[in-house]
């Protein structure tokens, strides 16, 4: 394994590629025109169908409780990140 020298070098080492390509995206960028990109999308329809009832699953806590990683009776302990 490499020494904590390595390691701190390699941090710096890709800090310093992620700031360049940082700038270069930043330059490459800095002259777009963007009145010419639509910010929505018309539709005749909608994708999502409205129901006509609102869905009840009495089930639902257990199921999420149940697919939940680790929880603590009717809660979730949940990490950042960390439930994927």
């Amino acid at each position: 394994m490499g020494s904590e020298n390595d390691r701190k070098e390699m941090e710096e080492k890709v800090k310093d590629d992620v700031k360049r390509l940082l700038a270069k995206f930043a330059e490459e960028i800095k002259n777009f025109d963007d009145s010419k990109v639509p910010f929505f999308i018309e539709r005749e329809e909608n994708l999502r169908v409205p129901s006509e009832e609102p869905d009840d699953s009495r089930d639902f806590r257990q199921r999420m409780l149940k697919n939940a990683p680790q929880q603590d009776g009717d809660y979730i302990i949940a990490e950042k990140k960390g439930w994927k």
